[in-house]
């Protein structure tokens, strides 16, 4: 039967493909973990929201290294911004991150920090103007930038610690796509070396340790007790005011037992959906969707085409940032604190996540519903490793492998796609 990259075999084998490595994987760990007090626990309703909520960060990574692996580039600053984000956060969330920046960047010297924010926003200017030609409008979107971060970063509370978080991966997405476009240095290169630069910001900002919600800030943030309010007020933005718990949403986004109850499972894992569902409109519906296969296909043939290629890049590179720092909001709704030492090697996961749902190294194809397949069989493979009491090291060994396996596969799909 032909293989080829046009033919029917070769489509229905990457469509399919994922789903069938779930099936067996679920199969597998089934019997693994199988115990005649519980037979059906691995395939609980509980473990199954168990296991969709503990993925949620590594799957809503993987919708932005997608974008970045189809345009035949590659993200291992990943991790790392998910820690920044992650104690942006924190910092925010606390009222706390200007202060921190002032005194760990500036050592409190307001010189310092106003000379470096005019430096900046001279480099900035000069290249907007390099791209549109026009002084005015690039002295405007540098101020209005400013304005934006300052109200943002400067600020407490959930919303404002919602969007820092966000931002902060946009911010980090962007400059590894100005790095790779204007260096031409290997994104491979560019991104390990972000990855160190962006985890030694995070440490700095969290002075090496991890970053706790004070108690004022902390007592906006849990739910109240279940008979801490009357029996006939139910959980409402309205009902977090009364109790003072207005932030008590960024608290819930990774619950398992979500209120109210008609949710099923933790906003976040519908948060994850909505942006996954949002990314397959753009690469199915939408121009920047095709030019992302284009390039990534054969980057040649695009610039000779005439496709803004740099700037493909550039967008897809903010991207992979912004879902990375969705993803850092995520993890600080389950944590509740800051941790800047987490999330490392979580790149590799989401490279697995992506390859193992059908994406090329090489470049050109990938899909985002084969990538939150593919978080989900290493999700489910951790589990079921832990519900059958496999240590740690061989677990590790275990999802080693799996990496080898989908590179190798990959490799093997290209050959046969020739």
């Amino acid at each position: 039967m032909s293989l080829d990259k046009s033919s029917i075999a070769f489509r229905v084998l990457n469509l399919v493909g994922p789903f069938l490595g779930l099936a067996l994987v679920l199969l597998v760990f089934s019997w693994l973990s199988y115990d005649p007090d519980r037979p059906f626990i691995y395939l609980s309703a509980d473990n199954v929201k168990k296991v969709a909520v503990q993925t949620t960060v590594l799957a809503t990574c993987g919708i932005g290294m997608t974008l970045v692996i189809i345009a035949g580039g590659i993200d291992l600053s990943i991790g790392s911004i998910v820690a920044l984000a992650n104690v942006t956060v924190v910092l925010v969330f606390n009222g706390q991150f200007m202060k921190t920046v002032h005194q760990v960047f500036f050592q409190g010297n307001d010189s310092a920090a106003w000379g470096t924010a005019a430096v900046l926003s001279l480099l900035v200017v000069g290249l907007n103007y390099a791209r549109t030609r026009n002084v005015l409008l690039s002295f405007l979107w540098v101020g209005l930038s400013w304005l934006a971060g300052w109200l943002v970063f400067s600020g407490s509370g959930g919303i404002a610690a919602f969007c820092a978080g966000t931002l902060i991966g946009l911010l980090c997405g962007w400059l590894n796509g100005l790095f790779v476009t204007s260096t031409g240095v290997v994104p491979f290169i560019i991104t390990l070396g972000t990855m160190e630069a962006y985890r030694g910001i995070t440490l700095l900002l969290a002075r090496e340790t991890k970053v706790d919600v004070t108690p004022e800030a902390r007592a906006t943030l849990r739910l109240p007790a279940a008979d801490s309010l009357p029996a006939e007020t139910t959980y409402s933005w309205l009902s977090d005011r009364l109790t003072g718990r207005q932030n008590a949403w960024l608290d819930q986004l990774m619950t398992e037992v979500p209120e109210p109850s008609w949710l099923v499972i933790g906003p976040g894992v519908w948060l994850m959906l909505g942006a996954a569902i949002l990314t397959v409109v753009l690469l199915s519906r939408m121009r920047l969707g095709r030019y992302i296969f284009a390039i990534g296909s054969n980057e040649e043939a695009g610039r000779l085409s005439g496709l803004p290629v740099s700037k493909i890049k550039r967008w897809v590179y903010c991207l992979s940032g912004l879902t990375a720092g969705l993803a850092g909001v995520m993890q600080f709704s389950r944590l509740s604190t800051g941790v800047p030492t987490d999330n490392v090697g979580l790149e590799l996961d989401v490279i697995a996540a992506v390859v193992i749902g059908g994406g090329s190294l090489r470049g050109g194809a990938g899909s985002i519903m084969g990538t939150i397949v593919g978080a989900f069989i290493l999700g489910f493979m951790r589990n079921g490793c832990t519900l059958a009491g496999i240590p740690n090291p061989v677990q590790r060994i275990l999802i080693g492998s799996i990496i080898v396996l989908a590179v190798a596969l990959d490799e093997w799909r290209h050959g046969k796609a020739k």
